[in-house]
Parts: C-alpha cells; sequence; structure tokens
C-alpha cells in the first residue's frame, strides 16, 4: 500500500470564465495518484471551507475535505483514497467531523 502526502496550495477550482473547460483540480490530482499508483493521500492547504465528501468516480478515488468555519478560505486538509479500498471493505470510510 502506498501512502503519501503532497501540498497542495488549493483545492478551489478558479472564478476565471476562461478556465470553464479545464478539469476539476481534484480530477487532476487523482489522475497523478493514479499515475505514481497512491493508495492514501493526505493533502494540505485545500482551501476548503466546512467538511465534506467528494468521490471522483471516473479516476478511482475519493476526498474527505475538512477546512475552516471561517470567512475566509486559508485553510483546510483532505485525505484522498482510492475508492476501491473503500468500497471492498479494505478501509473503512472516514468519520467527518469539525470540532471548532
Amino acid at each position: 500500500m502506498k501512502i503519501a502526502t503532497w501540498n497542495i496550495k488549493t483545492l478551489l477550482d478558479s472564478t476565471n470564465k476562461d478556465t470553464t473547460t479545464l478539469p476539476r483540480r481534484t480530477a487532476v490530482l487523482a489522475k497523478e495518484f493514479q499515475k505514481y499508483n497512491i493508495d492514501i493521500i493526505a493533502l494540505q492547504e485545500t482551501h476548503l471551507q466546512g467538511f465534506g465528501k467528494l468521490e471522483e468516480r471516473s479516476c478511482g478515488y475519493t476526498y474527505y475535505c475538512s477546512g475552516s468555519n471561517e470567512t475566509s478560505n486559508e485553510h483546510g486538509v483532505a485525505i484522498g483514497v482510492r475508492t476501491s479500498l473503500i468500497k471492498t471493505g479494505i478501509i473503512s470510510e472516514p468519520a467527518l467531523m469539525n470540532d471548532l
């Protein structure tokens, strides 16, 4: 099992109208994870607010995100997990909570 970490600077998609045809950052990252055969990855500086789950079905990864509840989006972390590991029960689905 390969486990990695990556400071990605942001998971926020661009608000620039010229970038509407670009894939989501989560999809781009998932393709990189596939390339290096990564099973679990810890992501820092996602800049997302609140917490949640996102599945990139075409790439086979699920993201579990947790960020600040403040108006700024300067913080945030996420865990990317190969979806097949969750569906087969090798890894249990993480619980999402924000204790702030």
